[in-house]
């Protein structure tokens, strides 16, 4: 969300509204205090906002008496500008992630989206050691992430807001309260997804060209229904790096709580039957181990564990988000398989160093614990 109140800018050739000018700060305004907002989508999410023919954009532009524009793209990366009266804007935005959130296929309401600010305002958001964005991830109950790098060719970063939709919405309004109080500073150069280099993607937050991201290659999904279900009959290793550019399997890979990934192995040799399944123990979720090692290198290993079938959303996240983040964390490959004929129960297996492996089931172990699917 970037407020675009500089003078350097330039007007929508269909923004009819005279804006005043502050000279002082760069600041664009009209008399009524209207703002533009600036959003980074993935272009199948633009083309969702667009609609078909273009009538959901327009429905949007009449309800809210708001400037819209998604202007077009040949890269997997479009801008979605929102001009006007900022609650109208906000209101015209709550529609539009309700429009993503369905196609992205998210559980019910909730949804994602990544909004551009000048990096000169970005600290404001972060604040002095991070305690800014500390307290917006509390206050609001979301995931926000501000990236590091700026859009290729830019000023711009990209502020990630992950969660309920109505959250998003107030943490928004939060944030560009506080940044329309700081006018940029230094130039001014909005991101042209023209300027797109997906090697960069991961340092600044964008999309790769298959339309995936750290939420998962969503064209595995497109027809599937809402919620965390839609993942039963994924195939995990669409998600395993090393078979895309950039060496990252052609995803980009979030960096909330770890390194990216860089040791992902091939899938291990066809394991024999399960010889045991998941024990519930104390009322807490326990994953023990079904096979240790298939003979292979002594510095790769692989290891299973099952898990109750409706505990897997709760492991892959939100559009594969917590399970991309324990594959980052562990280093360690991680395959989902679908659930093992005649039971409930599904197989996940671990491939990588007995530390990596290590470092798996903890992340998953905790991943169980905060999905508050499971007593204990």
């Amino acid at each position: 969300m970037e407020s675009n109140l500089n003078s350097n800018n330039k007007r929508s050739a269909n923004d009819g509204n005279d804006d005043n000018q502050d000279n002082n700060n760069n600041v664009k305004r009209t008399r009524s205090n209207k703002v533009d907002l600036r959003f980074l989508l993935a272009s199948r999410d633009a083309g969702a906002v667009i609609g078909r023919q273009g009538k959901n954009i327009q429905m949007l532009r009449s309800k809210y008496k708001t400037i819209i524009q998604v202007p077009d793209q040949d890269g997997p990366e479009r801008i979605l500008t929102i001009a006007g009266e900022l609650e109208p804007c906000l209101d015209c935005l709550t529609d539009a992630l309700v429009t993503m959130a369905e196609n992205q296929k998210l559980r019910q309401d909730a949804s994602e989206l990544r909004a551009l600010v000048h990096t000169s305002q970005a600290g404001a958001v972060i604040g002095k050691g991070g305690e800014r964005v500390k307290e917006l991830r509390a206050q609001h109950g979301l995931e926000v992430k501000v990236f590091t790098e700026t859009c290729p060719n830019s000023t711009d970063r990209v502020i990630l807001c992950r969660g309920e939709q109505r959250a998003i919405l107030n943490c928004l309004r939060d944030i560009f309260t506080q940044i329309e109080k700081i006018p940029p500073r230094g130039p001014i150069r909005p991101y042209d997804p023209s300027c797109y280099v997906e090697h960069q993607i991961q340092g600044y937050g964008g999309f790769a060209h298959d339309d995936s991201s750290v939420y998962g290659d969503r064209r595995v999904r497109n027809n599937g229904p809402r919620g965390y279900n839609n993942y039963d009959n994924w195939d995990m290793n669409s998600m395993r790096g090393g078979g895309g550019g950039g060496g990252s399997g052609g995803m980009y890979h979030d960096d909330f709580g770890g390194p990216p990934n860089q040791n992902f192995y091939p899938p291990p040799p066809p394991p024999p039957p399960p010889q045991s399944m998941m024990s519930s123990g104390s009322g807490q979720a326990q994953m023990r181990p079904l096979i240790d090692s298939y003979g292979q290198a002594p510095a790769t290993q692989t290891q299973q564990v099952t898990i109750p079938h409706e505990l897997a959303g709760a492991i892959i996240g939100p559009r594969g988000t917590r399970i991309s983040q324990i594959r980052q964390q562990s280093g360690a490959s991680i395959k989902i398989d679908d659930p093992l004929p005649g039971t409930n129960d599904r197989i996940i297996t671990i491939v990588g160093t007995p530390n990596q492996i290590s470092q798996a089931q903890h992340l998953l172990q905790t991943a169980v614990r905060q999905s508050g699917l499971y007593p204990g």
